[in-house]
């Protein structure tokens, strides 16, 4: 029996392909990002043949795909005879040939779907093997260990290539179709349902695959493509958060560099299908249809133990490349990013920044007029000190403590017109309904620092390798994050609901932040002036920073049913946002996109399926959801 390696043995097609290899007792090795069976010297010493199923991630700027990946495997093989079934563009067979001229090179396409793919590899309509004049003559012998299929065929790598796409083409192609039908039906009054029961009587129309696509509400939309989130997901956003399902044309959002950019469009539909919900370690979970891309860092990092605890990362942290990966494609362990935001420009006096910071930690304005107090601990006298000399030398006005004959509290009071509408333009009134302006947000490095070394030292604590601050405004708790983002420091965020405490005192949903890794614990320390003097050795490499994303491993993935309205927004230029729990993408058919960008490079005739596109956009837009823009640029 051969020997055969699978490369990405435990991706959605590549363990398709070692579970049927397995069953028909070949000798098989693995090799994965998050296991192994045997390693890179015992592939090509051992080896007969080897699969690579490695994911080529879609760059939506670019719009092509990434084959970095699959060109790292292919370096490290040796005089192999090797199967690709990555997903590539019509041509790339040949080129890699060219350029690994020791080994042979072969193509074979998949054609799975998500819900039935073991059924579709073991009983496949058919099977195709590209070949490149090097690798012909072992061709025959791939496409015979392969499952038997009515139709298999061995053929040139580029067609076997350009058969793929006519595929995902045919299926775009017949979806629009029997819309543009269902649209006529409207138009005319007819019934769609007579129409089509007709057209389908005809054996050209009406073959059993084909008879799918005139399923024109599909998971309760029509028209391909669409990946959304559920309404209550955040976003952050220039001045702060908002919930997915508020967020209107003209906000502008936190992009995957930092920078902001305008919502162009806001769309949403209805579903009635299962779910994937992440929830990444010390951040809250979000909610996401199937196939809807996500910045994430897939590295090696495997389970021990018996509680199957996620060992601590190892690895090159230089070959951190954060890939879009589809929802479906998310696995426990991968790191989601955040990235380094950008500081605004804007400009406040430190004092005033700092004071502002005092407000929203410990602050109130009371129905008298124009009274500000803050309530602090009776040893928190240096921040009273510093209250009354802000406001002494800004506002010509002196301040009043007041400490409690009975407790550990005091009070520091002061009245002024100017004051009080400074504090409220910019932060709120109430403890729970307060939150940043703007302005404040987009401000600059110097000025939030002091703004946050204010609020810490009112509402935070430090204690040994772990500061922590605590607010009642889920608003505030994410503009918070959005601070620290801007600072690059990491940190775990959780949310304690609301409860009865033993003395029978109500408290309010509470939102925490803590930074515990010690190295952000440094650069916290630094940023608010209060460094933790001692020496912390322990360095958690569980989640970190460096010069542009935050790197947040999975804790787990799961299922969920969802009935309701999901939401999806299109944005400018980058075609990215940031949600309180990761980077997501305006997801689009990359198979079709990239098809035109590959006419266009090649002076090949596209007009038609650019059609297509531009017809599934309009009826996507005519349920309130849609594609990217992408015919705008």
């Amino acid at each position: 029996m051969k020997k055969i390696a699978i490369i990405g043995h435990t991706g959605s097609v590549g363990a398709q392909v070692y579970r049927y290899f397995k069953e028909k007792a070949h000798p098989m090795m693995g090799l994965s990002i998050d296991s192994q069976t045997h390693d890179w010297e015992e592939i090509n010493e051992y080896a007969d043949f080897v699969f690579i199923c490695v994911p080529t991630p879609y760059v939506w700027k670019q719009r092509v795909y990434d084959l970095s990946i699959l060109n790292e495997v292919l370096y490290k093989l040796n005089k192999k005879v090797v199967v690709i079934k990555s997903t590539i563009p019509p041509g790339t067979t040949e080129k890699l040939q060219e350029k690994y001229t020791a080994l042979s090179l072969l193509f074979n396409p998949e054609f799975l779907s998500e819900a039935t793919a073991r059924e579709d590899f073991i009983n496949p309509d058919r099977q195709l093997v590209g070949y490149t004049d090097k690798s012909r003559k072992y061709s025959m012998e791939i496409l015979n260990l392969l499952p038997e299929s009515p139709y298999g065929v061995i053929m040139k790598a580029s067609e076997a290539e350009i058969t793929k796409y006519v595929n995902n083409f045919h299926g775009a192609l017949m979806v629009t179709f029997a819309n543009f039908f269902y649209d006529v039906c409207e138009k005319t009054g007819a019934d769609f349902e007579a129409v089509k029961k007709a057209g389908q009587a005809s054996k050209w129309v009406g073959s059993p695959m084909g008879r799918m696509y005139w399923e024109v509400f599909h998971k309760g939309k029509r028209g391909y493509g669409g990946k959304c989130l559920l309404p209550k997901t955040r976003i952050f956003t220039e001045g702060g958060s908002k919930e997915i399902k508020d967020i209107v044309i003209g906000d502008r959002v936190i992009t995957h560099n930092g920078r902001t950019s305008l919502v162009s469009n806001t769309f949403k539909r209805k579903v009635d299908e299962d779910i994937y919900v992440i929830n990444p370690q010390g951040f809250e979970p979000f909610a996401i249809t199937s196939g809807h891309p996500v910045l994430t860092v897939q590295a090696n990092r495997k389970n021990y133990g018996k509680r199957n605890k996620l060992s601590n990362f190892i690895g090159d942290y230089g070959s951190m490349k954060p890939v879009w990966v589809d929802s479906d494609e998310l696995k426990r362990g991968d790191f989601l990013v955040f990235p380094k935001i950008k500081f605004g420009d804007n400009y406040l006096d430190k004092e005033m920044a700092r004071l502002l910071g005092y407000y929203v930690a410990e602050g109130s304005i009371s129905k008298i007029k124009n009274r500000i107090s803050f309530a602090l601990h009776k040893k928190e006298t240096k921040i009273a000190d510093d209250i009354g000399k802000i406001v002494f030398k800004v506002f010509g006005i002196n301040c009043h403590t007041y400490r409690q004959k009975n407790g550990n509290g005091m009070v520091v009071r002061c009245s002024s017109k100017e004051l009080k509408k400074f504090l409220e333009d910019n932060s709120g009134k109430f403890s729970y309904k307060k939150r940043l302006s703007r302005m404040i947000m987009n401000s600059s490095s110097s000025m939030l620092k002091e703004f946050l070394r204010g609020y810490y030292l009112g509402d935070g604590s430090k204690s040994t390798g772990v500061y922590t601050m605590a607010t009642v405004s889920k608003e505030l708790f994410y503009q918070l994050q959005s601070i620290l983002f801007r600072f690059g420091i990491g940190f775990t965020s959780k949310t304690v609901s609301k409860r009865i405490g033993g003395d029978g005192t109500k408290h309010r949903e509470s939102y925490w932040i803590r930074i515990r890794n010690y190295v952000e614990i440094k650069k916290f320390g630094k940023v608010v002036n209060d460094p933790i003097k001692k020496d912390l050795k322990l360095v958690r490499k569980t989640s970190w920073f460096d010069n542009k994303f935050l790197y947040v491993p999975i804790r787990s993935i799961d299922t969920a049913y969802y009935s309701g309205y999901v939401y999806n927004l299109e944005v400018e230029k980058e075609n990215t946002f940031v949600t309180s729990s990761g980077i997501v993408h305006n997801c689009f058919p990359k198979d079709i996109d990239s098809l035109i960008k590959w006419c266009k490079e090649n002076n090949v005739d596209n007009e038609i399926i650019e059609a297509t596109r531009k017809a599934n956009i309009r009826i996507l837009k005519s349920q309130g959801l849609t594609e990217q823009k992408a015919e705008k640029k």
